[in-house]
């Protein structure tokens, strides 16, 4: 009997699969807020603004990285890229995406790069994973309040 997770039934490897991205994703974005917050304290600690300077980075990163993903999920015009599509990861893996697939969990469970999630949806990820700390510092931290 023939499932409803994939034309072949095969919804075990679908789910398997899907579950791979997301902690290749996830993972993705909370290190690219852990390196936000890193390069937003190193100011504020210097300017003695201490916490309330690294809430205010990651909120002003979290909104450009939005900003930025948005416009690079955006659908590429057929008269401009020549019916060509953009590759999902282009080119090489940059050195910090390579350090973070082999940090764990994801260099627990491989993925095949074509599988992965794109850099845009990861960046996406990223900065709503930004913009909740900031706000969770506010709010249930009572950082700047």
């Amino acid at each position: 009997m023939v499932g409803a997770g994939t034309p072949d039934g095969n919804t075990g490897d679908a789910r398997a699969t899907l579950a791979r991205k997301l902690i290749d994703a996830v993972q993705y974005a909370v290190a690219v807020t852990v390196v936000a917050a890193v390069v937003s304290a190193v100011p504020s600690v210097l300017l003695g603004a201490g916490l309330v300077g690294v809430k205010y980075g990651l909120f002003v990163l979290g909104f450009l990285a939005f900003g930025y993903a948005s416009f690079l999920l955006q659908p590429v015009k057929p008269w401009k890229s020549g019916g060509h599509r953009r590759d999902r990861e282009a080119g090489e893996p940059t050195p910090f995406r390579r350090f973070v697939r082999r940090l764990p969990p994801a260099a627990w469970f491989p993925i095949e790069p074509e599988e992965r999630f794109g850099r845009e949806v990861k960046l996406l990820l990223a900065s709503v994973v930004m913009l909740a700390v900031s706000y969770v510092m506010e709010v249930v931290f009572g950082v700047g309040v």
